[in-house]
């Protein structure tokens, strides 16, 4: 059996970083949700690529595990690019994340839909009418 590269990264960050607090997601429309991580250095794959545990389904709220923000927000601070499908393909915000995992910043990007939120280490999605 061939260990995948990012199963073998993911397991060293895991061992070698402490357990810190994962980010909530909370998908408040009648739209799938998925996200990347962006540093300076690295893009993660789109949250879809891990299948329905990378998906936040409508009206339900997906955590984004601290053993992943420690590897794109650990040294840098990273982006959380935040999308209103199932495929990372409908961009509505960027949300900024410090090396201590809390948010920064959120830029929305399409407010006529949709309007993110945020603070320390919760993200909400909205809805507009």
């Amino acid at each position: 059996m061939k260990t995948s590269p990012w199963a073998i990264t993911i397991a060293l960050f895991i061992s070698a970083t402490p357990v810190l607090a994962d980010i909530l997601i909370s998908n408040n429309t009648n739209a799938y949700g998925t996200a990347f991580i962006r540093n300076r250095l690295k893009t993660s794959p789109c949250s879809s690529s891990l299948g329905k545990g990378g998906i936040a389904n409508p009206h339900q709220s997906l955590k984004v595990p601290d053993s992943l923000l420690n590897m794109f927000c650990k040294v840098f601070a990273c982006e959380a690019h935040i999308f209103a499908t199932n495929h990372c393909n409908k961009k509505i915000a960027i949300v900024k994340i410090n090396t201590k995992k809390h948010i920064t910043s959120i830029r929305n990007l399409d407010r006529k839909h949709y309007l993110v939120t945020g603070s320390g280490s919760t993200i909400q999605v909205n809805q507009q009418n």
